[in-house]
């Protein structure tokens, strides 16, 4: 409803006697509103032009900190004496400055916003929103606690290792491929020479730690059987090579990963692998064949192949094929003669060229 008020220039000092007749007064809206409210209304939002960022953090977000800058808007100008206000992640707006920079952060998603401002004019916010995932870093190296003597004749090594932080371990035996280990752990059968044992502690992202690694002889066991000799690189040929990370009792067993290396310039298509165990043994009395039992690979049919690169190698179970099993079998017969035997193993396979 509109307010009407007469004003007569009589015995009103505001405007005095020679301000002629009476006149009729309509107040604005806008007067209406402050003389209700006794305050001025805000500005509009838009009033202002809205910052554009010019400097934001960039993908992969792996830094915990945050550089912002902005500028006016193309065509755009700042009156004198704006200001800047900021708010991170939801907290109270702040004053600020191009450029702010937040350190410390931590991982997860951050929101960042900013508006110019000047007296009770605001612009509309601008907002840059990022997840970040801090790096998380390696693990220390491991400590050995126990391993063999630098210089011995047994055919069996093991070794016991612990780290701080560690969710896991990663084990490699000579030149072999780094495999999941846990401490303890064992390995069997080796032959006579120098071996070298390394272990890293592996983060639950997956990051490896620096290996720590320590080496000893082992010297040949009277009357063992002597390891047959070397055979030369020679075009298509590639060698394989195995160890049953478990130790062998009447009954149990398990894998044989076998790892097979490719010396040629050219791929190799392998296939047909077949392990057998050879007569005798390190222990009179104990025969081979007659205590341990074989479960072949599914590539010894010929059905399964693996693809070994050049100067590669593949260790079983990969690409589908299967590693090979090695069980000892529970006789009815006394078998205590086998105790610390060391069995030979014999590999075989076929290959191609690939492609």
């Amino acid at each position: 409803m509109a307010a009407f008020v007469l004003a007569a220039g009589a015995g009103v000092g505001a405007f005095g006697a020679d301000l002629g007749p009476p006149r009729l007064w309509i107040p604005s809206a806008a007067e209406r509103t402050t003389n209700a409210r006794s305050q001025k209304p805000l500005g509009r939002p838009t009033s202002l032009g809205r910052p554009v960022l010019t400097t934001t953090p960039v993908a992969p977000y792996r830094s915990p900190d945050a550089t912002f800058a902005w500028r006016a808007q193309a065509g755009w100008s700042w009156p004198p004496r704006t200001t800047f206000v900021c708010s991170l992640d939801g907290h109270a707006w702040a004053a600020c400055r191009t450029s702010t920079t937040y350190r410390g952060l931590r991982s997860g998603t951050h929101v960042f916003r900013v508006r110019a401002e000047l007296r009770r004019r605001r612009s509309q916010a601008n907002r840059f929103s990022w997840t970040i995932e801090l790096a998380t870093p390696a693990p220390a190296e491991p400590r050995i606690t126990s391993q063999p003597s630098t210089a011995t004749t047994s055919t069996v090594a093991s070794f016991t290792f612990e780290a701080d932080g560690a969710a896991g371990f990663a084990c490699r035996l000579d030149q072999a491929q780094w495999q999941p280990c846990a401490s303890p752990v064992t390995y069997i059968g080796l032959a006579p020479g120098t071996h070298q044992f390394c272990v890293r502690a592996v983060s639950s992202d997956g990051i490896s730690g620096p290996s720590a690694c320590t080496g000893w002889v082992q010297a040949p066991l009277a009357g063992s059987p002597a390891p047959p000799p070397p055979v030369p690189p020679a075009p298509d040929l590639f060698a394989i090579s195995g160890d049953l990370p478990t130790l062998l009792g009447p009954g149990t067993g398990g894998p044989l990963p076998l790892t097979v290396s490719n010396p040629n310039d050219f791929d190799l298509q392998v296939s047909g692998l077949v392990v057998s165990v050879q007569p005798g043994s390190s222990r009179p009395g104990c025969d081979g064949p007659a205590n341990l039992q074989v479960t072949q690979s599914n590539t010894a049919s010929g059905t399964v192949s693996i693809l070994v690169p050049a100067h590669g190698s593949v260790t079983l179970p990969a690409q589908g094929a299967t590693a090979p099993e090695l069980a000892m079998l529970n006789l009815t017969t006394n078998q205590d003669s086998c105790k610390g035997a060391v069995f030979t193993l014999a590999f075989s396979g076929s290959s191609t060229r690939a492609g």
